[in-house]
């Protein structure tokens, strides 16, 4: 009995630490498909009503007590280049435990003639980071489906709501806001996922959400959109939503 339950246990520290070293390029995520119309043409420079700039996103993965790591992916205009921001968020208070800012524009080397796409080369350049990083903090990378508004868990249905205040121009003439996010259960009980104020922004959306596969939790994304350099772009945040507690 003894020899197979330390077996099992190297066998599952195995599997962890393999978890934490295999980790492969993940996937791109449209984070704003559900935003628009079906059959609708936008992307990065493709004008979709006021936007111009999509930032590219890619999931890495969840941790058991209530991380998730991902990636936004960000090109820069006028001065070229691409932002690849690598994050880690705790979902319990939504603070950032984790980031790594990896501008191409810094890069040594000259990768014009790869074959790979720029985001490709930025993940191969950091992989001995992530490896260390997610070991770390305890991130297993698995492949998540991006979902529709409204959350569904089990028999619950939870709809997102915005509440709006706009402000006075700020100095420069820009639009300024006060918003909340609510999510409402359809037993009638709701909570504040954020309240965000001052904030200079045209629109606000709520894009869609991803479920944890460790934990009754749920990982709203919204986007700023704002304007910037050359128009407006969008800007994407993780709101972390326990399923179960703290509604009322």
């Amino acid at each position: 009995m003894k020899k197979l339950i330390v077996f099992c246990l190297t066998v599952l520290i195995s599997i962890l630490s393999a978890s934490a070293d295999d980790i492969f390029f993940p996937e791109q995520l449209d984070l704003f498909k559900y935003c628009v119309p079906p059959g609708t043409e936008y992307g990065h420079s493709k004008m979709y009503e006021s936007i111009y700039g999509f930032p590219q996103f890619r999931l890495f993965g969840w941790s058991h007590d209530g991380k998730i790591a991902y990636s936004t992916e960000t090109a820069i205009d006028g001065r070229g280049g691409v932002i690849f921001s690598y994050v880690i968020q705790d979902l319990k208070t939504d603070r950032i435990v984790w980031k790594f800012d990896d501008d191409s524009f810094d890069w040594e080397d000259n990768y014009s003639e790869s074959v790979k796409p720029v985001a490709e080369i930025s993940f191969d350049l950091r992989l001995k980071i992530l490896k260390k990083v997610f070991r770390e903090k305890n991130i297993v990378q698995s492949k998540s489906r991006f979902n529709k508004m409204p959350v569904i868990y089990k028999e619950n249905v939870y709809n997102c709501d915005l509440i709006i205040k706009i402000n006075e121009n700020d100095t420069y003439g820009f639009q300024n806001m006060d918003y909340k996010v609510l999510i409402r259960r359809n037993d009638g009980k709701s909570k504040i996922l954020a309240d965000q104020k001052n904030v200079r922004a045209d629109r606000i959306y709520i894009c869609g959400w991803f479920e944890s596969p460790y934990e009754k939790r749920a990982a709203v994304v919204i986007a700023e959109e704002k304007y910037v350099f050359e128009g407006n772009e969008l800007f994407y945040s993780i709101l972390g939503c326990n399923l179960i507690a703290g509604f009322k």
